[in-house]
């Protein structure tokens, strides 16, 4: 599992050279969804730019390539969101992580996998799960 997790952190690395990437959290009560995939869209017409993490009303993320996301920035000020761009090392939760996603497909295909003697609760479902198969997926 360390070694998976290490290769995961190097996997996200690569995909996005440093200072290629960002991310922005847009907050206050105007923001919802519909606002940041306003904003979003304006952004995307720079480059990759996607609503990353919609975590409640008042709370929305935003990542993709710096240019896009600082654009986005703009259109969620002029819309009435407080934008702060967030100190990550890679715009997390977005396209720009496929290299990275491709990257530990193959290397979980190759992984022994037993069953859990503890459910793993995915972050996909929220469902428990004891099946390895179901686990690698």
């Amino acid at each position: 599992t360390a070694r998976l997790l290490k290769l995961r952190g190097q996997a996200m690395q690569r995909a996005v050279p440093v200072g290629q990437g960002a991310m922005a959290s847009l907050i206050g009560p105007k923001t919802d969804l519909a606002l940041a995939e306003a904003a979003a869209a304006a952004g995307a017409e720079l480059g990759v730019c996607v609503v990353a993490n919609d975590n409640n009303n008042g709370n929305v993320v935003i990542s993709g390539e710096k240019a896009a996301v600082d654009r986005a920035i703009e259109k969620a000020k002029e819309l009435g969101a407080r934008a702060i761009p967030l100190n990550v090392s890679a715009p997390f939760h977005c396209p720009l992580m496929q290299p990275a996603s491709d990257e530990m497909a193959t290397a979980l295909a190759s992984a022994a996998l037993e069953r859990p003697t503890v459910p793993v609760v995915a972050n996909v479902t929220a469902r428990a799960e004891m099946d390895a198969d179901t686990i690698r997926r």
